[in-house]
Protein backbone atom coordinates (compact mmCIF):
# COMPACT_ATOMS: atom_id res chain seq x y z
CA UNK A 1 0.00 0.00 0.00
CA UNK A 2 1.35 2.90 -0.82
CA UNK A 3 1.29 4.81 3.19
CA UNK A 4 2.69 7.94 1.59
CA UNK A 5 -0.73 8.39 -0.38
CA UNK A 6 -2.97 7.22 2.63
CA UNK A 7 -1.19 9.41 5.61
CA UNK A 8 -1.53 12.76 3.27
CA UNK A 9 -5.04 12.15 2.35
CA UNK A 10 -5.18 10.52 6.49
CA UNK A 11 -6.55 7.31 5.89
CA UNK A 12 -6.15 4.76 8.30
CA UNK A 13 -4.92 1.43 7.00
CA UNK A 14 -7.47 -1.08 8.46
CA UNK A 15 -6.35 -4.23 6.51
CA UNK A 16 -5.62 -7.06 8.75
CA UNK A 17 -2.10 -7.90 9.21
CA UNK A 18 -2.90 -11.24 8.80
CA UNK A 19 -4.08 -10.76 5.39
CA UNK A 20 -1.49 -8.40 4.04
CA UNK A 21 1.79 -9.97 5.78
CA UNK A 22 0.81 -13.36 3.31
CA UNK A 23 0.15 -11.58 0.28
CA UNK A 24 3.24 -9.52 0.59
CA UNK A 25 5.49 -12.51 1.48
CA UNK A 26 3.26 -14.41 -1.72
CA UNK A 27 1.60 -16.75 -0.25
CA UNK A 28 -1.92 -17.25 0.60
CA UNK A 29 -3.16 -15.92 4.22
CA UNK A 30 -5.15 -17.92 6.53
CA UNK A 31 -9.38 -17.94 5.50
CA UNK A 32 -10.38 -16.72 8.84
CA UNK A 33 -7.94 -13.69 7.85
CA UNK A 34 -9.79 -13.59 4.02
CA UNK A 35 -12.69 -13.66 5.35
CA UNK A 36 -11.96 -11.17 7.38
CA UNK A 37 -10.76 -8.52 4.94
CA UNK A 38 -13.80 -9.74 2.50
CA UNK A 39 -15.90 -8.53 5.86
CA UNK A 40 -14.54 -5.13 6.05
CA UNK A 41 -15.17 -4.35 1.82
CA UNK A 42 -18.33 -5.84 1.63
CA UNK A 43 -19.83 -4.28 4.97
CA UNK A 44 -18.87 -0.61 4.03
CA UNK A 45 -15.56 -0.41 6.31
CA UNK A 46 -13.23 0.85 3.93
CA UNK A 47 -13.48 3.73 1.86
CA UNK A 48 -11.28 2.71 -1.41
CA UNK A 49 -9.20 -0.75 -1.69
CA UNK A 50 -5.88 -0.09 -2.91
CA UNK A 51 -4.90 -3.22 -5.13
CA UNK A 52 -1.33 -3.48 -6.10
CA UNK A 53 -1.46 -4.90 -10.10
CA UNK A 54 2.17 -6.92 -9.59
CA UNK A 55 0.71 -8.86 -6.36
CA UNK A 56 -2.52 -10.42 -8.30
CA UNK A 57 -3.41 -13.86 -6.70
CA UNK A 58 -6.53 -15.70 -6.99
CA UNK A 59 -7.24 -14.45 -3.26
CA UNK A 60 -6.93 -10.12 -4.24
CA UNK A 61 -9.03 -10.76 -7.24
CA UNK A 62 -11.35 -12.19 -4.60
CA UNK A 63 -11.08 -9.12 -2.59
CA UNK A 64 -11.12 -6.59 -5.27
CA UNK A 65 -14.09 -8.23 -6.80
CA UNK A 66 -15.59 -8.44 -2.98
CA UNK A 67 -15.39 -4.56 -2.68
CA UNK A 68 -16.16 -3.94 -6.83
CA UNK A 69 -19.56 -5.61 -6.04
CA UNK A 70 -19.95 -3.42 -3.27
CA UNK A 71 -19.33 0.06 -4.62
CA UNK A 72 -16.01 0.06 -2.88
CA UNK A 73 -13.60 1.74 -5.04
CA UNK A 74 -10.57 0.16 -6.66
CA UNK A 75 -7.36 2.28 -6.39
CA UNK A 76 -4.98 0.19 -8.99
CA UNK A 77 -1.27 1.05 -7.88
CA UNK A 78 2.15 -0.47 -8.31
CA UNK A 79 5.05 -0.96 -6.51
CA UNK A 80 7.53 -0.18 -9.17
CA UNK A 81 7.89 2.66 -11.93
CA UNK A 82 5.94 1.28 -14.68
CA UNK A 83 8.10 1.47 -18.12
CA UNK A 84 7.95 4.50 -20.34
CA UNK A 85 6.35 6.57 -17.37
CA UNK A 86 8.47 9.21 -15.40
CA UNK A 87 8.47 9.49 -11.61
CA UNK A 88 6.43 12.12 -11.53
CA UNK A 89 3.67 11.01 -13.89
CA UNK A 90 3.67 7.34 -11.97
CA UNK A 91 3.00 8.88 -8.35
CA UNK A 92 0.57 11.78 -10.01
CA UNK A 93 -1.74 8.67 -11.80
CA UNK A 94 -2.02 7.19 -7.92
CA UNK A 95 -2.94 10.36 -6.17
CA UNK A 96 -5.33 11.60 -8.72
CA UNK A 97 -6.87 7.70 -8.66
CA UNK A 98 -6.84 8.10 -5.02
CA UNK A 99 -8.60 11.47 -4.94
CA UNK A 100 -11.20 9.52 -7.64
CA UNK A 101 -11.97 6.98 -5.43
CA UNK A 102 -12.44 9.17 -2.14
CA UNK A 103 -14.91 11.79 -4.22
CA UNK A 104 -17.46 8.83 -5.37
Amino acid sequence: MPRYLTDAAGLVNVAPRSFTHPIEQGTEPAPAALSQMTRLVTRGRVRALFYNEQAVSPVTARVRSAAERSGVPVVAVTETLPPGSTYQAWMLRQARALARALEQ
